[in-house]
């Protein structure tokens, strides 16, 4: 019998040109890994109230869901993540980590977020997109991983 297929929500989180990562906390899943902020969504969960929920419990920020621009599967088809633009406040306070989720969080560059160690592939993926994304229009785009 096969698994389902996992869904879950990454946050696209940009100020002054540069967007929020985190390091995730070594105890949980891709433990150290540098990545967007993001989670499963929960049951009777849209994804919209997800991300905005994955964002409050692991940096302590409220954001208001925009839209959804991209799409990951996994090539196993475990997994599939929605990338959502999310809108931060002006006045919003500095992020603060969720100690037992988050290791790190910083604001990094468009250009610069590759450059980041250890990071998740789907990530890495998402950014080349994006870049493309801010130069050409901002239009959806849904990607199937191949490798």
């Amino acid at each position: 019998m096969d698994k389902p297929c996992i869904e879950g929500v990454v946050a696209v989180i940009e100020r002054d040109g540069c967007l929020l990562a985190i390091r995730r906390a070594a105890g949980v899943l891709a433990g150290g890994c540098w990545c967007l902020p993001g989670g499963a969504i929960e049951a009777g969960e849209s994804p919209a109230e997800a991300v905005a929920r994955e964002v409050r419990e692991e940096v302590g920020l409220e954001v208001q869901p925009v839209k959804e621009v991209w799409q990951w599967l996994r090539p196993d088809g475990q997994l599939r993540l929605y990338w959502w633009l999310v809108r931060l406040p002006e006045d919003a306070p500095p992020p603060t980590p969720a100690v037992s989720e988050v290791a790190e969080v910083r604001w990094v560059r468009r250009e610069e977020f590759h450059q980041l160690e250890p990071i998740l592939e789907s990530n890495l993926q998402f950014m080349e997109f994006y870049c493309r994304f801010c130069r050409n229009g901002k239009q959806t785009h849904t990607r199937t991983e191949t490798n």
